[in-house]
């Protein structure tokens, strides 16, 4: 059985305070065909009506 080739290093960064200059930054630099992929998730607050 083949071995597999180790994983590509992952970059994680945080911005805490989704600085709008930092994402345009992180989104432009997404460069699919070198393997870098920048994901901005969405986070939701969900919030209880009583």
């Amino acid at each position: 059985m083949p071995l597999a080739a180790p994983p590509s290093p992952v970059t994680v960064v945080i911005d805490r305070h989704d600085d709008a200059l930092h994402t345009h930054t992180a989104l432009a630099a997404h460069h699919l065909p070198s393997g870098r992929i920048t994901l901005h998730p969405l986070v939701l607050q969900q919030r209880i009506v009583s």
